[in-house]
């Protein structure tokens, strides 16, 4: 520690004059100052020049590491941000990896689902392209079996708009026109046929024959199957409902015969039921239902 008068007579206290010391506050006391310039004065005036100099380089080094320790810690800061910041990525790059794994099995799946189901596809396309020749062949065939419209008709009837039209030959078979009776086609279903009902659209239609049964077809007669369910009577007469959805069978002038009913287009038939349950056994003569349905 030491003072220094400057030449204005203000005394200045110094605490350290080594690089990295501090200045003290300068302690101001106003004294005589000396009569006329002397050596003594220069040589105060040099040595306080030189130890303002030395506080001043002294108070620059502090200052810049100072600076330099702030730079660090702001810099070392924002690193520790960054590293935090690509932490929280890569967990986030690890949990959707992890979902993608979990999801692989199922996707394996679906993949072998979607392989098995082309081969169907494929199957089934060399199954469809294998019979196109029978089938043409088979179209052919029916084109030049068709011939034109019997001279003699026994029983028949029509569809509602006319396309599809039925006919019947005593001990012979049915024949079907599907172009408004300008041709019709011979199927081969014979009886000694007296009755035939056809739906509204043509798609369903019925018919029976003396001792021979009760016949339907759903195909716009182009096949006709005997129904097991029903016996076969001497005579039958038939209804059907517009739509072919509701059809009745009833035996003619037989003594207690009961009719049988369908409510499925023909497919499945059972005896008609009494109110009260059991059958309605009678000798019938007629049938009929409603055209609405």
């Amino acid at each position: 520690r030491f003072q220094v008068l400057s030449m204005s007579g203000v005394l200045y206290d110094f605490d350290g004059v080594v690089a990295g010391s501090r200045m003290s506050k300068p302690l101001i006391a106003t004294v005589a100052r000396p009569a006329g310039p002397s050596l003594v004065n220069y040589l105060t005036l040099f040595c306080a020049a030189a130890a303002m100099l030395m506080a001043a380089i002294a108070l620059s080094q502090t200052m810049a590491q100072a600076s330099a320790t702030s730079a660090s810690q702001a810099s070392a800061a924002s690193l520790e941000a960054a590293l935090a910041s690509l932490n929280s990525s890569l967990i986030a790059l690890q949990t959707q990896i992890d979902a993608i794994y979990l999801a692989l099995p199922e996707l394996q799946a679906n993949i072998t689902a979607l392989q098995a189901s082309d081969e169907s596809i494929g199957a089934a396309a060399a199954t469809i392209a294998a019979a196109l020749p029978s089938l043409q062949a088979n179209l052919t065939a029916l084109s030049a079996s068709q011939e034109t419209e019997p001279a003699s008709r026994s029983a028949s009837s029509t569809a509602t708009e006319g396309q599809y039209q039925v006919l019947l030959t005593a001990g012979a078979r049915i024949w079907v026109s599907n172009n408004a009776g300008a041709s019709f086609t011979p199927i081969n279903a014979q009886a000694n046929w007296e009755v035939v009902r056809v739906s509204a659209s043509g798609q369903f239609m019925i018919a029976a024959g003396v001792n021979g049964g009760v016949y339907c077809s759903y195909n716009y007669g182009q096949a006709w199957a005997q129904i097991s369910a029903i016996p076969s009577n001497p005579l039958w007469t038939l209804a059907m409902s517009q739509s072919g959805q509701y059809q009745l069978a009833v035996p003619l002038g037989t003594p207690a015969s009961l009719p049988f009913v369908s409510s499925d287009f023909g497919r499945s038939w059972a005896p008609a039921q009494a109110a009260g349950g059991g059958g309605i056994g009678a000798s019938w003569g007629a049938a009929g239902l409603n055209q609405g349905v």
